[in-house]
């Protein structure tokens, strides 16, 4: 699965801090219910309908890479045979922000539209939930 996208970005670079903390970026971008942060390493628990509908947790251990324009976190999708890999990255501009996110996806049928239902969601509602963010740490 791959998907890549631009938003409109009125708050220009304030949003590489904000995309920078891992709690934020996948709370809110992929839906995360948990997320732990330990040694620089990160889990997060996304949780999902499989086949049947049965609902369960997709785990993704992450790391990040930052510059003072882009957000870059590697995941591994845990939990299966072989190893599945993506990334999730955010370049920022002063007017748009670009948002790359590839995975390779166990029943990726099922899995990436409920991924990309949340990715696109994030984005249409971008503007709002980053004023709020902003209110609440007061940047």
């Amino acid at each position: 699965m791959k998907y890549v996208n631009q938003v409109k970005n009125p708050h220009g670079t304030v949003v590489v801090e904000l995309l920078s903390d891992p709690h934020f970026t996948f709370k809110n971008v992929l839906g995360a219910d948990k997320v732990e942060t330990q040694n620089g390493k990160i889990k997060a628990e996304i949780p999902l309908r499989g086949l049947f509908f049965l609902r369960y947790n997709l785990v993704i251990y992450s790391t990040r890479f930052s510059s003072r324009s882009s957000i870059k976190y590697v995941m591994e999708i845990a939990d299966f045979e072989k190893p599945r890999l993506g990334e999730l990255e955010f370049s920022v501009s002063k007017c748009w922000l670009k948002v790359r996110f590839v995975a390779d996806l166990p029943i990726e049928i099922v899995l990436a539209k409920q991924l990309l239902k949340k990715v696109k969601t994030f984005e249409e509602n971008f503007e709002e939930i980053i004023t709020l963010e902003r209110i609440k740490r007061k940047i």
